[in-house]
């Protein structure tokens, strides 16, 4: 039975000082160091030494070491370190708002706590549940998350739009939540029919919702990708489609508007 190089070098009694799900980093077995700089991919079975720019497979390691490794850093066993690299971001606890950084960064975009209170979350996320971090969640159609702070902004699991329907023959397109909640501040005595992107590269998945609408208001950035994004609302839906930017038009977003006007 043929030995791979990691099983060649276990009987040697040489081993990873970090040992990941594919390959292990190892001392260099040339000289002593402080930081592994030799890789092995068990998959390829082969080696590469960062330090003295030299690779290849076990019959060139054997050549050039032979049966008698000196093991310059005394690794052994007990002291590899395995690494998960498949780690996912998950979210582990979903609750209210009550986090005061996140709060705090809602209350700088004149976020009142009835509007976030009621559409939403904070969740505490991240790859370890005992070292989470904090985010403030909108929920989207398939049950993912934007997640907003001031360190972070992105989404968790499926991204998708959001829609809201209330039966309303008017419907009000946002690119993001805190555009959305920053017009049911403006507008507090509306109720008609919502749909947040989330992301401009979204809508197509909004075209079915605008269509079941008489008529449908954008609420979009002041840039680009924005202008891109209306284009084809209005060449693809058979909804009157009104582009709402001009009034606020001096301001990169509905959001931005609500900050700094009087």
């Amino acid at each position: 039975m043929n030995l791979s190089i990691e099983e060649y070098l276990n009987k040697q009694g040489i081993y990873p000082a970090k040992r990941y799900n594919t390959y292990g980093m190892y001392y260099s077995f040339f000289h002593k160091e402080k930081t592994p700089s030799l890789k092995v991919d068990y998959k390829k079975d082969v080696y590469f030494d960062f330090s003295t720019n030299q690779g290849g497979n076990l019959t060139t390691l054997k050549k050039l070491l032979g049966d008698n490794i000196t093991n310059f850093n005394n690794i052994s066993p007990p002291k590899i370190k395995t690494v998960n690299t498949k780690l996912k971001n998950q979210i582990f606890r979903v609750q209210n708002l009550k986090n005061r950084s996140l709060i705090d960064y809602l209350n700088e975009r004149k976020i009142t706590k009835e509007i976030y209170d009621k559409y939403c979350y904070e969740v505490d996320y991240g790859y370890y549940e005992n070292y989470p971090r904090k985010a403030i969640a909108f929920m989207n159609n398939k049950g993912g998350f934007e997640l907003r702070s001031t360190q972070f902004k992105g989404c968790i699991y499926h991204k998708s739009i959001t829609t809201i329907f209330n039966q309303s023959d008017d419907t009000y397109i946002f690119e993001g939540f805190i555009d959305f909640l920053s017009h049911k501040i403006l507008f507090p005595l509306k109720n008609d029919n919502y749909i947040i992107l989330n992301s401009t590269n979204q809508a197509t998945k909004a075209i079915d919702f605008i269509n079941q609408s008489k008529n449908t208001y954008c609420y979009l950035d002041n840039d680009e990708a924005a202008n891109i994004c209306m284009k084809y609302l209005q060449e693809n839906s058979i909804s009157k489609i009104t582009d709402m930017r001009f009034t606020y038009k001096d301001y990169n977003d509905l959001n931005d508007y609500l900050m700094n006007k009087n």
